[in-house]
């Protein structure tokens, strides 16, 4: 399904169509964020993240600890230069649903369909795949999901295998993000008596998937 919609996406003419946020932001839903109409200016909204990841790390800081602020910097940094790497053109950066966990998949008649699309936006095709790896990992046969997911896609829309290299980054971004918007909606419901252990687990992830690559030992100072 992933790949049918990316496929939509990059056939689509933006400009008449969205104006909508970059979703792949390090801060979350309570921080305005410029919106764009084309690709080319979509790319250019990360000259904001400054900002954004200012925004992020001083409410993790003041909330966790400076120690997971900086867990944040770092992803943010290394997610951007992967992002450099993989290029701003349609084959891999456009709209995407930014949510399309299992979640959000509706079934009906023989077919999946996807639903939720209140957190679309621009963004790299990658993201989407975060989201949905990162939601499988606690099933007892996520291994074999995520070896079968790029062949999935595949049938639907092209998947360069040197992108598989990026996926833990991306869904260890994919958490950070989460437990930023936990940190926003603390006050609310139920998060009041869970937002602090789901937030710390989420990092705890973030740093495990990152691990898996070699990433986090070999490069992290801070």
């Amino acid at each position: 399904m992933i790949g049918k919609l990316h496929a939509h996406s990059e056939r689509l003419d933006h400009s008449t169509v969205f104006y909508r946020e970059r979703v792949d932001r390090p801060a979350g839903r309570g921080t305005r964020f410029p919106r764009a109409r084309t690709l080319e200016n979509a790319a250019g909204l990360h000259d904001h993240d400054e900002t954004d990841v200012k925004a992020a790390t001083g409410l993790i800081g003041s909330k966790i600890s400076r120690g997971h602020a900086q867990i944040l910097s770092w992803v943010t940094r290394h997610v951007r230069a992967a992002q450099q790497v993989l290029g701003w053109q349609s084959d891999t950066f456009g709209i995407i649903h930014a949510d399309l966990h299992q979640r959000n998949h509706l079934f009906a008649q023989g077919r999946v369909l996807a639903i939720d699309f209140d957190d679309c936006g621009f963004g790299h095709y990658l993201y989407d795949f975060a989201v949905a790896l990162g939601e499988i990992v606690h099933l007892t046969d996520a291994r074999q999901l995520r070896a079968a997911f790029p062949e999935g896609n595949r049938s639907r829309r092209g998947f360069p295998e040197t992108h598989k290299a990026y996926d833990p980054l991306f869904i260890a971004y994919r958490d950070l993000h989460i437990a930023v918007w936990l940190l926003e909606q603390r006050d609310r419901g139920q998060l009041r008596q869970m937002w602090l252990q789901k937030s710390i687990q989420l990092f705890a992830d973030s740093i495990e998937r990152l691990l898996s690559i070699g990433a986090w030992t070999s490069s992290y100072s801070g």
